[in-house]
C-alpha cells in the first residue's frame, strides 16, 4: 500500500480464499468507518465496503490493554487485519 492523500491509501490486497490480488483504494470515511473500494478486470467490475470499528465495552478494553503477544487484533470481517496488511506493503 502507498499513501494517496490524507487518510487514503492505494495498492494491492491478497484474498486468501481464492489466491488473487486486487487493486484497492482504502480511506477513512469517518473516525470509525474504513472505506475499501476495489476493481477487477481492469476496472470492469468494481465494488466496495464500509468497515465499522468494532465497539468494545470499556471494561473489556482495559482488560486487553498490555496483554498478549503485541500482535494487532482485527475488527474486520473474516479476521483480516487491514492495518497490518497495509503496513507490510
Amino acid at each position: 500500500m502507498r499513501t494517496a492523500g490524507d487518510n487514503r491509501w492505494e495498492g494491492k490486497v491478497y484474498n486468501a480464499q481464492n489466491g488473487s490480488l486486487y487493486m484497492v483504494r482504502v480511506g477513512l470515511a469517518s473516525q470509525d468507518v474504513l472505506r475499501i473500494d476495489g476493481c477487477i478486470l481492469g476496472g470492469l467490475f468494481c465494488g466496495g465496503q464500509n468497515w465499522r470499528r468494532a465497539s468494545v465495552p470499556g471494561d473489556q478494553v482495559a482488560q486487553t490493554q498490555g496483554r498478549g503477544s503485541g500482535k494487532s487484533r482485527s475488527a474486520a470481517p473474516g479476521g483480516v487485519n487491514v492495518c497490518a496488511a497495509a503496513a507490510q506493503g
